[in-house]
């Protein structure tokens, strides 16, 4: 425009002038990214603990079994499911109070301590206790996508959430391979030593590099509640695995359960928020997470033993007699490689279109693989990798689809909350079920392998197991279908801070 009279024209604008904005945003964005990066990749680095504590195990448990004269070795793998279920809730909690990064940090710490106990463990019942410690750490793999939140920009976090997926593909990979080759060359209590050192690595870099989150919340701690669901979940595992006092052990456990539920009612800040549960995208969320996540953890859980054990004499089925380096190549491997592949892809996709699809693809893909284990074709190399394959999509998908889901459905104050109850969902649901499979496979139990000391078992207890997991898969499917929500691209939690989500917890 050209100016009045009288007035001076204005000199004209450098260019550099109108390139110092962009530049300055330019910068602040890839120093945003690169802190985005570092800080995930530390987290994941050391949440692979949190796996590999359950994984490296898993293909110990046939060796533990022998080595402690056991059949019911699956409570090995259970116990820290259990508790975890139960002290998690407790600790995100004081994660949301205190700092998360304080009890992730905490969570390492129990995860060593653990460790120690399980190596020095004269007998299989401070095996158990230890591998309960370790369960306590569990909490870090909740804690973790708070931390995410908090700390990445918006359009990062989906991103961020896919790094978790990508994290437990890595370790459904490297664990099994390591524990595998410790294993077999070195004893199982070599796979103990291996999580020590780990977490102490992995903790320290954690507590140097990644910052604090700020944001706090004032809740209160319901210890009562914890003890309550723990005893009453503690009971029902009980019953579903040992033979004396079975049934007092199962109706005192479901009185527990039923006082805690309307315990839990009357509770200002109960264990359980079921101010959010009531929510339907976040009770149809959970309710799917419960489905799919007995399915994955009594998969991890019964696999080993049934990949790993010799059939007995007149079995119709056989064994594959797999070594512990043989259970990680066939399966560990193609587990690994779809899961970190199919979780960057997932948190993509999440982003793109919407958590749900993955989600969907996930349910999918489980009981395509349970489906083929239930029709016992587990009998060579080629079918075992080909079932790995499709764990491990399914797997991947899950973890980057399912922590998505909810944090769109969450308030921000409450992240840990909603993770935890997330986390009971899957955990409980697993240990039940683990319990369960566990009594159905100790009918299947024929004798002791004389040249490995290994139970051996009448393969057709693993079908039978495998048939409900697929149908549990089954409903899974069904629910996700059927739910309303995540069909939206996932937005990293800006539209969980929407007025009706934040006003959840204070709706009667």
């Amino acid at each position: 425009m050209a100016p009045h009279p009288g007035e001076a024209s204005s000199p004209p604008v450098s260019p550099t002038v109108d390139m110092s904005a962009p530049t300055m945003r330019s910068t602040a964005d890839d120093m945003s990214k690169r802190r985005s990066i570092t800080i995930v990749f530390l987290l994941v680095l050391l949440i692979e603990v949190f796996s590999f504590e359950f994984i490296m195990i898993a293909p110990a448990l046939p060796n533990i079994a022998a080595h402690f004269g056991v059949t019911s070795v699956s409570v090995v793998y259970a116990i820290g499911l259990l508790v975890g279920a139960v002290v998690v809730p407790v600790f995100a909690k004081l994660g949301d109070r205190y700092g998360k990064k304080k009890v992730l940090l905490g969570a390492s710490g129990a995860v060593a301590v653990g460790a120690v106990v399980c190596i020095v463990a004269p007998t299989f019942e401070i095996l158990l206790l230890g591998r309960a410690v370790q369960g306590i750490g569990m909490i870090g793999s909740v804690i973790t996508y708070g931390l995410i939140r908090d700390l990445l920009p918006p359009q990062f976090v989906p991103l961020g959430i896919g790094g978790i997926g990508v994290g437990f593909g890595v370790a459904g990979l490297l664990g099994p391979l390591l524990g595998g080759w410790l294993i077999d060359n070195s004893g199982w209590q070599a796979a103990f030593w291996f999580l020590l050192v780990y977490v102490i690595i992995t903790g320290l870099l954690v507590a140097v590099f990644v910052p604090e989150t700020d944001v706090r919340a004032r809740h209160k701690v319901d210890y009562r509640g914890a003890l309550i669901l723990g005893v009453g979940v503690g009971l029902l595992m009980y019953a579903a695995t040992f033979e004396n006092y079975r049934i007092a052990a199962a109706v005192v456990g479901l009185i527990a359960l039923i006082s805690f539920y309307f315990i839990e009612r009357r509770t200002t800040e109960p264990l359980i928020s079921f101010r959010l549960l009531a929510h339907p995208p976040v009770w149809t969320t959970l309710a799917v997470c419960a489905l799919l996540g007995a399915a994955i953890a009594a998969g991890n859980g019964i696999l080993p033993q049934m990949l790993r054990a010799t059939s007995s004499p007149g079995s119709t089925v056989p064994g594959m007699g797999l070594t512990a380096m043989e259970y990680a190549l066939y399966l560990g491997i193609p587990i690994g490689l779809s899961g970190a592949c199919t979780g960057i892809a997932a948190g993509w996709c999440s982003r793109r279109w919407g958590p749900r699809l993955p989600l969907l693809a996930s349910g999918t893909f489980w009981l395509a693989a349970c489906g083929l284990l239930a029709g016992g074709i587990a009998t060579s190399v080629v079918t075992v990798i080909t079932v790995g394959l499709l764990l491990g999509i399914g797997q991947g998908c899950y973890y980057a689809s399912s922590g998505n889901m909810l944090i769109e459905a969450v308030p921000a104050t409450s992240q840990g909350i909603g993770a935890s109850m997330k986390f009971q969902a899957e955990q409980l649901s697993g240990s039940l079920s683990l319990a369960v499979f566990g009594l159905i496979l100790a009918s299947s139990v024929q004798g002791i392998d004389p040249q490995t000391s290994m139970v051996q078992y009448d393969m057709n207890g693993f079908k039978i197991v495998f048939l409900i997991l697929a149908l549990v898969c089954v409903a899974g499917v069904a629910g996700v279908l059927r739910m309303k929500h995540g069909r939206t691209p996932a937005s990293g939690g800006t539209l969980s801070d929407r007025p009706e989500v934040v006003d959840l917890e204070n709706t009667h």
